[in-house]
C-alpha cells in the first residue's frame, strides 16, 4: 500500500467509519481508480462519490463529503508536485505533519494514525 492508498484510508475512515471496513473494501476501491492519485485530482467530486458506492463504500450524503475531500487532496498532492513517498515517509516532521493536517478530512489523531500505520508497515 503506497502512501495515498494510506491516506486515502485515513480520509475515508472517520466519523465512526472503521479502517478495517474501508480495508475491506481495498480492491474493489482499487478497482474504481480511488487509489490513482492523479485520476481523482482530474476527476470531479460526484464522479469520485459515484465509484466508492460502486466500491462498497456508501455512507449516504457523507460518501460525497468524502470523495470532495479526496479530490481536494488529491489536487493539493499534484498541483504541489508532491512525492508522497519521499516527503512524508521521511520523518514526523514539524512541516509534514502541518501538511497533512492542511488535507481537509485529517485531524490530529489522523495524522498520528498515519505515522504510526507507515512505522508499523517498516518495521
Amino acid at each position: 500500500m503506497n502512501d495515498w492508498e494510506k491516506i486515502v484510508c485515513l480520509i475515508l475512515s472517520v466519523n465512526r467509519w472503521e479502517l478495517t471496513k474501508t480495508l475491506d473494501s481495498y480492491e474493489r476501491l482499487k478497482e474504481e481508480k480511488i487509489f490513482d492519485v492523479d485520476f481523482i485530482a482530474q476527476s470531479n467530486f460526484q464522479d469520485v462519490g459515484i465509484r466508492l458506492k460502486k466500491a462498497g463504500y456508501d455512507r449516504g450524503t457523507l460518501t460525497f463529503m468524502m470523495s470532495d475531500r479526496l479530490v481536494s487532496a488529491a489536487k493539493t498532492i499534484t498541483e504541489k508536485n508532491i512525492n508522497v513517498q519521499e516527503t512524508l515517509l521521511e520523518n514526523e516532521s514539524e512541516e509534514n505533519r502541518k501538511f497533512l493536517l492542511s488535507l481537509s478530512g485529517l485531524g490530529e489523531k489522523s495524522v498520528s494514525d498515519f505515522y504510526r500505520i507507515i512505522w508499523n508497515q517498516q518495521t
